[in-house]
């Protein structure tokens, strides 16, 4: 689908080499660090970087798109991000904590089980990404890549 949109609209996607596939005679590291070399010479060579930040093993998005994200901003590159999870942070952080029943919210903040705070700012994600991203005039779409595309373009 992405793939298809980005086409209609004048783009050629160029997604990342995630795995190099075998490793052959490197070690593992050495492995990752060729992958992690690659992805920052694509995100460079790109005009566009559209992010795919459904949380993945965990609340958050994926810790490794959300740097190659950063490094596109900070390039100055045109950048867009789309969840296809609409839950605010808040939300999934409790249902994949210790649930509802041990959260407190005290002076104003919502507080786990442990007394770590519980970032609550009706984001869909840390306060330093969308907001990141809005700064920059980007509309964050938490339903598909469609009208997350157009916007930042």
């Amino acid at each position: 689908m992405k793939r298809q949109v980005l086409t209609e609209h004048g783009f050629a996607p160029v997604p990342p080499p995630a795995d190099l596939g075998p490793a052959g005679d490197l070690p593992p590291r050495a492995h990752a660090l060729e992958i992690s070399r690659r992805n920052e010479e694509l995100v460079a060579a790109a005009d566009v970087c559209l992010a795919n930040l459904t949380p993945f093993r965990g609340a958050s998005a994926d810790v490794g798109t959300v740097y190659e994200l950063g490094c596109a901003a900070g390039m100055g590159k045109h950048v867009a991000a789309y969840s296809n999870d609409p839950r605010v942070y808040r939300e999934r952080v409790v249902e994949q904590g210790e649930g509802a029943a041990t959260v407190r919210r005290d002076a104003g903040k919502l507080w786990d089980s442990k007394g770590v705070m519980i970032e609550d700012h009706e984001m869909s994600d840390n306060l330093m990404l969308e907001g990141g991203l809005a700064l920059r005039g980007v509309s964050w779409s938490w339903h598909g890549p469609a009208p997350a595309i157009l916007h930042g373009t």
